[in-house]
């Protein structure tokens, strides 16, 4: 009967150590440190959705576009939303001349990765504080 508890005990705090919560932050937070001009073609699968990926890395505007985070030179805020494998994270800040603007990513969990999914860029006319996310689709203009 000892083993059992002792087995079940053991279990239940494994359990609770591999839940670790997602963080949206972490995963972009990731992406910006990692990827760069010269290996955004061999670390763009880890952490861009397939139907954001290019056929061809040869146009020079497609890698731009993948190392958007170029453009904020300074970031200040952020504030995320999961809902089950979906989720949204927005990162306000300023570029290299302290113009504002923000980023406004779509993720999508796909074989236990989180993956951007969409990308809108923001130029604020001024910086004003992150509201809480209450929806993803606010973030997303149609």
């Amino acid at each position: 009967m000892k083993y059992i508890v002792s087995v079940a005990a053991i279990l239940a705090l494994l359990g609770c150590a591999a839940t670790k919560p997602v963080s949206l932050y972490q995963t972009y937070t990731d992406y910006s440190s990692q990827i760069n001009a010269e290996n955004v073609e061999q670390l763009a699968p880890a952490y861009f959705s397939s139907s954001l990926l290019p056929k061809s890395f040869n146009d020079s505007s497609v890698t731009q576009q993948l190392l958007f985070k170029n453009m904020m030179a300074e970031q200040l805020q952020h504030a995320e939303l999961i809902t089950g494998n979906t989720g949204c994270l927005a990162l306000a800040g300023q570029d290299s001349e302290q113009q504002p603007l923000q980023f406004n990513l779509a993720y999508r969990s796909e074989n236990d990765k989180w993956l951007i999914n969409q990308v809108h860029v923001v130029f604020l006319e001024q910086l004003t504080e992150l509201k809480p996310i209450t929806n993803c689709a606010e973030l997303f203009p149609r």
